[in-house]
């Protein structure tokens, strides 16, 4: 019988080979044989990315110049947390190398906590014992591996701004919480073991679908890792006994993410490979980091859950000082053995405090200092943190781009919009990735309303009284009876599943807003209400769009107003030229050729309603002012060049204009393009 690897004996291991004995075995200790009695240096550096760099560049340098049988091994600890950062160092050093798999392992593999599978299982696990928001519900849903969650892009309005798994399966997916009754319902306290925990977890999973995605390995291997996580809980059955569900989740997410995947072996010429997988190995070059003094030795690794003095009386390693201190003596003793050239480095991690200054470690104190230009034989190509960056400035070996164009678009298969104008004026960036790229602003449904539902009540309440009546003097007879009676009928349509004492303060609300906008109708020059809220088709620079007016009113001269309600903070300053800020009134402008006038009636709060525009009815109407003085031409000059300004931003949209120009800051500010 052989054993390897059994140079740290547990209690276990001792135990069991004093049975051995016991029973007449043999048992040699052999030690591994010291081949190498050659050069071992150690040189210091100034940050981990600088350290990183030198040791990728020496990694390279090594790799060019010997046989390609040749085996380059690099010591490091923490393995797990660094892989990525080792892996990106190393595709930077070999920019001219296909695969950097097929020349570099890392020990070890990335953790399962950055799959994008592991994510999904702990936030659905998350949402069975919790509530989650809109946007982390949304981002659940987009998961390819649990599809039978069916979860909408978008939720409406009787949503609650957070909900768990149970409500949402309530309301949208009630043959899913058939299924999944046995563990949607157990949030309460009922206890119950591990092992039938894990089978519940087990079979909701397969319920879910995540079986069932055919995809990459990485996504299959991280299925695997998942499971045997799953194993590994199981052996806490006997320790924790009957259980509650809730505690069964936080067990399950704290196991999933502190595992780390493992690194499928494979014979490369570069191996980086962690300190006690290192132990015995064999290098033609080897290349220790991490050996400042307050890493090696490394702090002791006592089991939390047993009693210090208990593990000291059993022996455990790496538990008392003495202990560590010896094993790390001796991995120093192997390392320096195991390739004719050993290089040790450190890095000074607290530089910045002059007060505590991190030196090398003391166990490698007799090892003489090596410089950068004895390691690698072109120091300056690492000197910079990044294998490219002497070249950047210089030789121009990296070159931007930029590009204010996107493709044609084709007004055949486009169909135009108001929206798209709106935004192609405010920044053709937002106009390029909301209706071209798709990236929606996704709004998260409230239980309550919102501003903009708000004003959109407002819109429906006033479309209704004005149904009823069709001009001033129908305004003026309006009773308490048929407000309170409208009123009723459009919060009943849009907040039906609020509160009744919202619904009731609500209703008082906008009795006082009813009264208020009332009174300011019948204090204006005689009108004649002749369209509201009514959809009209325009054709504008080769292309129709449909287009809604709140309102539009006929004065007793006949001369036209178009009136839009505005329950927020608006600027007629957005319809200044030579660019629109807002294309709405314009383009209605553009849309009814014989209006004398363009104006917001707003609707603020504890301010009094008031008319905001433009046109040739200063003298009739307060609140419209004349456009000589802003644009310095007339009425219908002023319209003929809102008319041109967009056509010539309809055309820069279809030749594919998608540059960042946003018309003022606070486009970008309330943008959910930033990210990009």
């Amino acid at each position: 019988m052989s054993l390897f690897a059994v140079r740290e004996k547990s209690p276990r291991r001792r135990e069991f080979l004093t049975q051995l004995r016991q029973f007449g075995c043999d048992v040699i200790d052999i030690e591994p044989e010291h081949r190498f009695d050659g050069e071992v240096v150690k040189i210091g550096f100034e940050s981990l990315s600088r350290e990183l760099s030198t040791i990728t560049g020496w990694a390279r340098e090594q790799f060019s110049t010997r046989p390609i049988n040749s085996r380059i091994g690099i010591v490091c600890p923490h393995i797990g947390e660094l892989a990525q950062q080792i892996k990106r160092s190393f595709e930077a050093t070999f920019w001219d190398c296909h695969s950097i798999d097929s020349i570099v392992h890392i020990g070890s593999g990335a953790p399962l906590r950055e799959t994008r599978l592991c994510q999904d299982v702990i936030k659905f696990l998350e949402w069975t014992v919790q509530t989650l928001d809109y946007s982390e519900v949304i981002q659940l849903g987009r998961s390819p591996f649990l599809p039978e969650l069916e979860i909408p892009e978008v939720f409406t309005n009787s949503y609650h701004e957070r909900f768990d798994l149970q409500y949402y399966l309530g309301k949208q997916n009630k043959e899913l919480k058939a299924k999944l009754q046995s563990l949607t319902l157990l949030r309460g306290n009922r206890n119950r073991s591990v092992n039938e925990w894990v089978d519940l977890l087990v079979r909701a999973l397969k319920v879910l679908g995540w079986e069932n995605h055919k995809d990459v390995t990485v996504n299959q291997q991280a299925r695997a890792e998942i499971l045997q996580v799953f194993s590994e809980v199981l052996k806490l059955s006997p320790l924790v006994g009957q259980i509650t569900w809730s505690f069964m989740v936080n067990i399950v997410r704290v196991s999933l993410l502190q595992h780390t995947m493992k690194s499928e072996s494979k014979f490369t010429p570069i191996q980086v490979v962690s300190r006690e997988q290192s132990a015995g190995m064999q290098f033609d070059a080897l290349w220790v980091l991490g050996n400042a003094d307050t890493q090696w030795p490394p702090p002791m690794q006592p089991n939390a859950m047993i009693p210090l003095p208990v593990q000291r009386e059993a022996q455990v390693h790496r538990v008392t000082y003495p202990n560590l201190l010896d094993w790390a003596h001796n991995l120093t003793l192997l390392w320096s053995h195991s390739a004719p050239r050993v290089i040790f480095s450190y890095v000074d991690e607290e530089q910045e405090d002059i007060q505590s200054e991190v030196a090398v470690s003391q166990l490698l104190a007799t090892f003489p200092e090596a410089t950068l230009s004895t390691l690698i034989s072109e120091p300056g190509s690492v000197s910079h943190d990044h294998p490219w960056a002497r070249h950047m400035k210089d030789e121009n070996y990296i070159n931007e781009y930029f590009s204010d164009f996107g493709t044609k678009v084709s007004q055949t298969d486009t169909r135009f919009s108001t929206s798209i104008l709106r935004n192609q004026s405010q920044c053709p960036f937002r106009a390029w990735g909301i209706h071209r790229v798709g990236i929606k602003d996704q709004q998260a449904p409230y239980r309550f309303p919102d501003a903009i539902e708000r004003g959109n009540i407002l819109h429906a309440l006033i479309q209704e009284l004005l149904e009823i009546a069709k001009n001033q003097i129908g305004i003026s007879k309006l009773t308490e009876e048929v407000i309170i009676e409208v009123i009723t009928k459009v919060l009943e349509d849009r907040l039906d599943n609020l509160p009744r004492q919202f619904i009731d303060q609500e209703t008082e609300r906008l009795k006082k807003v009813v009264n208020q906008w009332i009174e300011f109708e019948c204090d204006r020059a005689p009108f004649e209400v002749m369209e509201v809220e009514e959809y009209q088709e325009i054709g504008l620079g080769g292309v129709s769009m449909w287009y809604k007016i709140d309102r539009i009113d006929k004065l007793d001269d006949g001369s036209v107003l178009v009136i839009d309600l505005k329950t927020g903070t608006v600027n007629r300053g957005d319809w200044h030229l030579p660019r629109l800020g807002d294309t709405q009134m314009p383009l209605y402008a553009t849309a009814v050729p014989d209006c004398k006038g363009l104006t917001y009636l707003l609707f603020n709060r504890g301010k009094p309603n008031r008319f905001m525009g433009y046109g040739e009815l200063e003298t009739v109407i307060k609140g419209i002012d004349g456009v000589s003085n802003k644009f310095q031409m007339s009425w219908d000059d002023v319209k003929q060049a809102w008319k041109v300004e967009l056509e010539n931003l309809i055309k820069s949209y279809f030749a594919g204009d998608a540059y960042v120009d946003p018309v003022r800051p606070n486009v970008c500010r309330n943008c959910h393009l930033m990210s990009i």
